[in-house]
């Protein structure tokens, strides 16, 4: 996530996506009888950066970061 930004929705139905073990999927639903069946290797991504906490950031560990 850090490296290239958080999950974006999905562009069908707007659903979450989710990494199944070769590809994200989106687990919404199409329409009120269907799921929504849009797959992909390479997913949208938000454009916000990601927001590191003040815990971490002060952390003795953010070298490993």
């Amino acid at each position: 996530m850090l490296f290239y930004g958080s999950l974006g929705r999905c562009p069908i139905c707007n659903g979450k996506l989710e990494f199944d073990g070769k590809r994200y999927t989106c687990k919404g639903m199409y329409s009120e009888w269907s799921t929504c069946t849009f797959r992909t290797k390479d997913p949208p991504r938000r454009e916000k950066p990601v927001k590191i906490p003040d815990s971490v950031l002060k952390s003795v560990d953010l070298d490993l970061i």
